[in-house]
């Protein structure tokens, strides 16, 4: 498997857990933006991680990446927390 080189760890907006999922609007146009390093970035993010693939490691079924990161984004929006079965807000 060839790796990519960059991948995104994205951090939803709090507004997202009312959204419907993506099948529920299958004619919707999305656009994406793009980061530093070129990876797409969702529309709904508040805030992200693009980091540099470093390492990966077996993990029974999944694999496991460690990466670097190389740049960080936010949004002054409140994300969305899942946390105890259920989504919530910060205070």
């Amino acid at each position: 498997m060839k790796l990519a080189p960059l991948f995104l760890l994205p951090f939803l907006l709090a507004a997202c857990s009312e959204a419907p999922p993506p099948a529920a609007a299958p004619k919707l146009v999305r656009t994406l933006t793009v980061g530093a390093g070129g990876t797409p970035i969702l529309p709904g993010c508040c805030a992200w991680f693009e980091c540099r693939n470093e390492m990966r490691y077996p993990g029974g079924d999944h694999l496991i990446f460690l990466g670097h990161v190389e740049s960080f984004q936010r949004e002054a929006k409140p994300p969305l927390i899942f946390h105890g079965g259920c989504y919530r807000t910060l205070p």
